[in-house]
């Protein structure tokens, strides 16, 4: 059976082609390399991010705890009403202060973001 796809006219030719070099760098030219302070900040900043990623992470989940309630409560009969407003009022409340958080954590993103590329920026300027 793989005799027919092995056949010479179904065999596929592959050529390498050297490409030729465009830019050839000086012997004597540095190469850009970024600085420990530098290296140090996109490590702080990296380890910020994945901080970032799981506070995102909590309060995605907790938005969709508070939600869950907040259907639970509502899909219930003959409650009082008085316990039912307070509870949808606490939870009102959290929801802004996790839709803030998630904001905070944004702007963080943004100004890391912002560092990160002054510091590469920096590093090819050398």
């Amino acid at each position: 059976m793989l005799g027919g796809l092995l056949s010479p006219s179904n065999v596929l030719e592959v050529r390498v082609v050297p490409s030729p070099r465009r830019h050839k760098l000086p012997t004597n030219q540095q190469l850009p390399s970024i600085s420990d302070e530098h290296l140090e900040t996109l490590t702080a900043t990296r380890s910020q991010a994945d901080r970032r990623a799981a506070a995102r992470t909590e309060n995605f989940e907790e938005a969709f705890a508070i939600l869950q309630a907040v259907q639970h409560i509502l899909g219930r009969p003959n409650q009082n009403y008085m316990l039912m407003e307070n509870t949808l009022h606490a939870l009102e409340s959290r929801m802004r202060t996790l839709v803030q958080e998630l904001c905070n954590l944004r702007m963080e993103e943004i100004l890391d973001s912002h560092i990160e590329q002054v510091i590469w920026e920096e590093t090819t300027d050398i």
